[in-house]
């Protein structure tokens, strides 16, 4: 299964809201920089931080199962009713 992304493709450094569904798990919601998908079913990811705890993880690589990922939204999707202008809202994404 691909992981459901309504816009265009994943830029490579770009931070994204991932959805996790690990099976027999909830879902977990983590952000993250995207690297690439290797091999058509690995995803790597840097700079990984969980939605539900402070937890930060700054591994250079994380590698999961593409398969376990349902959902992806980049900050603007997330944060789509906002005022924020296009340009802060990069700024504040690439803090990390």
């Amino acid at each position: 299964m691909s992981p459901q992304i309504s816009t265009a493709p994943l830029l490579k450094g770009q931070r994204y809201l991932f959805y996790k569904k690990i099976p027999n798990r909830n879902i977990t919601l983590f952000r993250a920089n995207y690297i690439d998908i290797l091999g058509g079913n690995t995803l790597r990811i840097t700079k990984r931080q969980y939605l539900s705890s402070s937890t930060y993880d700054n591994s250079q690589l994380i590698t999961m199962p593409l398969e376990w990922i349902i959902k992806v939204e980049s900050l603007n999707e997330t944060l789509a009713e906002t005022i924020i202008p296009d340009d802060i809202l990069l700024e504040i994404d690439n803090f990390f």
